[in-house]
């Protein structure tokens, strides 16, 4: 039933405007400055349907309502039927070259098609049969029918073929809800100019209304330059046929204003279309990426939810069988042998590796979920440093390294820190510098209060260093700069946490080359006093 109400819709929309057209350009003869009724047909036959007998249909039935028209308006049964077929030649023309064409109608290379073959092939062909049947029972000059027909035409197809083409659900929706002010706004200041440019002869300057034109299809890219379209053709149509405007000079000049008026809507449409075009492009682009960085969004959410609840529910069980692992090491449940005790430490240091990375994904996920907290307060320099130290220490004996405290620590100076979070960060530089140290591994250990009001530590290793393509990389998470083809335990995440957290306590971690030949990480956090003041001095303002 619903086919059949579109086809009965498209039949009597396409004999108003035929009818409509012959009557209103009445002094034009046979020709009609403005043909619309060719673009309704061809924009119903590419968007109702992707079969091609549907739309062969669509096109018999407007072709019956045109010969209905032009028998409506006086003409012969047989002029009825010819003109008709004139005008059927051009959409069929035109329908074979956009017959594949994706619709929707968007982007610069659609719209180039559309006007070579709908806007200029086939109105040229068309007209060139609708001068000949002119000729034929009217009598007329062949070439002066031809211009006409093909121009009005032209000109109905540039007016109504980008709207039809190219207006889909979206964009009405988003007329409604979301730019209607700026639309409205921008198309009643292009009638108000182009009823004051063709109302009056007066202003004999067309050209006023191309800004306003572009200004419509700025505020509302997938609307307003088709819209500025119909009201400009619009009012310069109606202000034509009352005998108003500048069209009325072209009298002076030995024009026909008629053509006059077409030529002024092929510019608008020409210079409108383009940027039309592009700015609908960038806009399906834009709420492309948009819905992209959506799903971005929440399977990153999905990634630390899925992340933080793997890491915990590993570190629960894992930490007990550490723990008795540990306990069985150490002889609290019975004698063991040498080798049995090298074993249990074994299978404790592997449970505390994969409990460390079950933490550090843990400290992953909280920091990307933006749920991670920082609880600064005084912290003794040296007795962070000794106690990052003393927990690598078994790190470094596994490794058959050393873990070398020099220079001399800070005196009273205190930083501004999380205890916990400053010792993690200590320790994993500590067992990086191990990990990827010399052989034997060396590290050295520093801390020393800035002119700048930080506390700096530093520890170096003796590895073979970082090129400066690896050091782009050496913070981001999971990147391991190749050693995962090593047999270098880890997952790449140390670092980028470690920088991260950090950066959350007002501090910053990089890397520099060291001494000893390797590479040196620095981190930098505020000291005490200074990031007192600072708290104090913004509390106050």
């Amino acid at each position: 039933m619903r086919r059949f109400l579109a086809l009965g819709g498209l039949f009597l929309t396409v004999l108003a405007l035929c009818y409509a057209c012959l009557v209103l350009f009445r002094g034009n003869a046979v020709v009609a400055a403005v043909w619309l009724a060719n673009a309704v047909t061809l924009a119903f036959m590419l968007r109702w349907s992707s079969q091609a007998v549907e739309r062969v249909v669509a096109f018999g039935v407007a072709f019956a309502a045109m010969t209905c028209a032009n028998l409506l308006w006086g003409r012969t049964l047989v002029e009825a039927i010819v003109f008709a077929m004139a005008n059927g030649a051009e959409i069929a023309l035109a329908a074979a070259c956009l017959w594949r064409m994706r619709m929707p109608m968007t982007g610069p290379r659609a719209f180039a098609l559309f006007v070579v073959a709908a806007v200029i092939a086939a109105p040229i062909i068309s007209g060139g049969l609708g001068a000949l049947f002119v000729n034929l029972f009217e009598h007329r000059q062949p070439a002066n029918s031809l211009l006409r027909w093909t121009a009005g035409d032209a000109v109905g197809m540039l007016v109504l073929g980008p709207f039809l083409l190219t207006v889909t659900k979206p964009d009405r929706d988003s007329l409604r809800l979301k730019t209607w002010g700026w639309t409205v706004l921008t198309q009643a200041l292009l009638l108000a100019v182009a009823v004051r440019v063709f109302a009056f002869a007066d202003i004999p300057a067309m050209f006023m209304v191309f800004p306003f034109l572009v200004l419509a299809a700025v505020a509302n890219p997938a609307l307003g330059g088709v819209l500025a379209i119909l009201v400009a053709t619009a009012v310069a149509m109606v202000c034509t046929m009352m005998g108003r405007g500048p069209t009325m000079v072209a009298g002076l000049l030995h024009l026909d204003r008629v053509l006059v008026m077409q030529g002024f809507i092929v510019a608008t449409v020409m210079t409108v279309l383009p940027v039309t075009a592009l700015l609908r492009k960038l806009s399906l682009y834009a709420a492309e990426l948009e819905r992209a960085r959506a799903e971005a969004e929440d399977l990153n959410a999905i990634k630390t939810k899925l992340l933080a609840h793997v890491s915990h529910e590993i570190r629960s069980p894992l930490s007990g069988v550490t723990s008795m692992a540990e306990l069985m090491r150490d002889g609290m449940m019975g004698e063991l042998t040498e080798q049995q005790r090298e074993t249990l430490g074994q299978m404790a240091q592997n449970g505390a590796e994969v409990e460390a990375l079950a933490r550090d994904l843990l400290d992953a996920a909280t920091l990307q979920s933006g749920k991670a907290s920082i609880h600064s307060t005084d912290v003794d320099v040296e007795d962070a440093v000794e106690t990052a130290v003393a927990s690598a220490r078994y790190r470094a004996k596994q490794h058959g390294g050393s873990i070398v405290v020099v220079g001399s620590y800070c005196g009273d100076v205190k930083v501004w820190a999380d205890r916990l979070r400053l010792r993690q960060i200590l320790i994993n530089l500590l067992v990086n510098g191990l990990k990827y140290g010399g052989n034997p591994p060396v590290v050295q250990v520093s801390a020393y209060a800035t002119e700048r009001g930080t506390v700096r530590f530093e520890v170096a290793d003796n590895g073979a260093g970082l090129s400066p393509k690896q050091r782009e990389t050496l913070f981001k998470s999971f990147d391991r700069l190749g050693a995962e083809k090593s047999d270098i335990e880890g997952a790449g995440l140390g670092l980028a946490l470690s920088r991260e957290l950090a950066v959350l306590q007002g501090g910053d971690l990089g890397v520099d080359d060291s001494d000893l030949g390797g590479a040196l990480f620095w981190l930098e956090l505020p000291q005490s006093d200074a990031a007192q003041a600072v708290e104090a001095t913004a509390k106050a303002a």
